[in-house]
């Protein structure tokens, strides 16, 4: 399951939900150049799973390489040598590895509106949030409060009221409804708009 973004690109043309990439139906997904990179990674897949079988591969730095490969980043990438299991496997329980693949692997000039964007800013960024995430279970949120633009939206507020806007906030309504923003390391934020 997946979309070879290397090959299609981002767009409108690709499946606009979550539910939709999770159905794995949609021609994106089902395309020529997207099969062929799923068979890939099957068969990279299943050469490391017997690798761990036979010892002589990590279990955990197996999720990890094959985690960085599938999002497109070179193993000398610095995102992918700060990449650690536990921002791995947070990544994958979050779903990300196809909104990080889409970001890695396609070059955006301009915003889905057509406002251009400044290439080599852009590029950097993308690199950050993605080494944030792989580095560590909650470091794409420590990131995004880190950073000089995450500090400044945030300068008006005292200590406590600071605290308070981090933490995920879920209200529970009457039969069993539950509503809320997301949960502690706010990757859910990847899945709030159009991915690729």
């Amino acid at each position: 399951m997946g979309i070879d973004y290397r090959s299609l690109g981002v767009g409108w043309h690709h499946p606009s939900s979550r539910t939709a990439y999770r159905a794995a139906k949609h021609r994106s997904i089902t395309a020529e150049a997207s099969r062929g990179r799923a068979a890939e990674s099957r068969k990279l897949l299943l050469e490391a799973v017997d690798a761990v079988a036979a010892g002589e591969l990590d279990e955990e730095r197996f999720i990890v390489e094959a985690l960085v490969r599938e999002i497109g980043l070179t193993v000398d990438a610095k995102a992918a040598m700060c990449a650690t299991f536990s921002g791995a496997s947070a990544a994958l329980e979050a779903e990300l590895l196809l909104p990080l693949r889409a970001l890695n692997e396609c070059e955006m000039r301009s915003t889905m509106c057509g406002a251009p964007l400044p290439a080599a800013d852009f590029r950097q960024v993308v690199l950050a949030i993605t080494e944030a995430v792989l580095s560590r279970e909650g470091g794409f949120s420590e990131w995004r409060y880190s950073t000089a633009a995450g500090r400044e939206q945030l300068r008006g507020l005292s200590e406590e009221q600071q605290r308070i806007w981090r933490e995920p906030t879920q209200l529970e309504h009457s039969r069993g409804l539950l509503t809320h923003e997301d949960g502690p390391g706010e990757l859910g934020f990847f899945w709030a708009t159009k991915i690729g």
